[in-house]
């Protein structure tokens, strides 16, 4: 081959545009690619974030209709206070946040159980880890949609390939929307009831998120929510050997618990606000009557005085 001046600047012109390619592909693999954040928001609205009194992040969550956020058992104990909707970054801190719905009430499942050992991080037992939020409102849909919802069980999630989208801590302090991918695997113990475990996918090898992230999240298969995050991605190793692991609560076994739950809860939410307006519509009607008494009374007074 010849070396001339115009195949020299050819092959550094295609070098360049090669690296640029190869740039961009591997920074949409860091989790602190604000596009990736971005769009992870754009394509799963319905992931909430669950707030303390002090508005700082406590869980990941996602709303299933217009009042109701789905989540960890071990996300309501002790119960969040907020809910923070459409929004890719939490920025935590009293009066911080936008978008920000009060939380009327919790419901964990009457068999929640989440044993671990104090001596270790090892969880000795795992058992209807899945509980609801309600908001004071029926209005998340203002800002969303709901998550789809898959009826699985977990012998259906056999070898298949799911993924973690929730909130989670950079290293610069801001937290943000991850994911992680997962390959299932058979959980290490059989204590964990109704749930189905996950090693890390290798391919992610220069992974999708900075710190642990995800507690309460949505767990995905083909972009349908199958089961709940029950710990937070990264915190767990598997036994064996030295991969991240997680294990997931499926969803499925709890339909019929989640509808019963919703119907109970937003009845006795519907009766609460009706009697807090009848003691509404009470208290001022009681505030009209003394005002207008005030009035006469006044009244009366001016006249007297004239009079004399």
């Amino acid at each position: 081959m010849i070396f001339t001046w115009q195949n020299i600047m050819r092959t550094i012109f295609l070098v360049s545009i090669g690296s640029i390619t190869v740039g961009d592909q591997l920074s949409t693999l860091f989790p602190n690619n604000w596009k990736v954040i971005e769009s992870l928001a754009e394509e799963h609205p319905y992931i909430v974030a669950l707030l303390n009194a002090n508005q700082q992040y406590v869980c990941t969550g996602i709303t299933i209709n217009k009042r109701t956020v789905l989540t960890s058992g071990h996300c309501v104990d002790p119960p969040p206070h907020f809910i923070a909707v459409a929004t890719a970054v939490i920025i935590g801190g009293e009066g911080a946040m936008r978008n920000l719905i009060e939380v009327a009430a919790t419901v964990l499942h009457n068999e929640y159980t989440f044993d671990v050992k104090q001596t270790e991080p090892n969880i000795t037992r795992v058992h209807s880890n899945i509980a609801l939020v309600f908001a004071v409102r029926p209005v998340l849909m203002h800002f969303m949609t709901p998550a789809e919802i898959a009826n699985h069980y977990a012998t259906e999630l056999r070898d298949t390939r799911m993924t973690v989208v929730g909130y989670g801590e950079l290293y610069t302090g801001t937290i943000v929307l991850q994911r992680q991918a997962y390959n299932q695997t058979p959980c290490s113990n059989p204590k964990w009831y109704y749930c189905v475990c996950g090693l890390e996918d290798s391919v992610d090898i220069l992974g999708t998120y900075e710190k642990e992230f995800g507690e309460g999240a949505p767990v995905l298969l083909d972009k349908k929510v199958v089961a709940i995050a029950a710990t937070p991605s990264g915190s767990m190793i598997e036994p064996k050997g030295d991969v991240k692991y997680n294990i997931f609560t499926v969803i499925g076994p709890y339909l019929s618990w989640i509808d019963k739950s919703q119907t109970v809860t937003n009845l006795k939410l519907h009766a609460l606000i009706n009697s807090s307006d009848t003691h509404k519509e009470v208290l001022i009607k009681y505030i009209l009557i003394l005002l207008v008494i005030t009035i006469l009374i006044n009244t009366d007074d001016n006249l007297c005085k004239i009079n004399n």
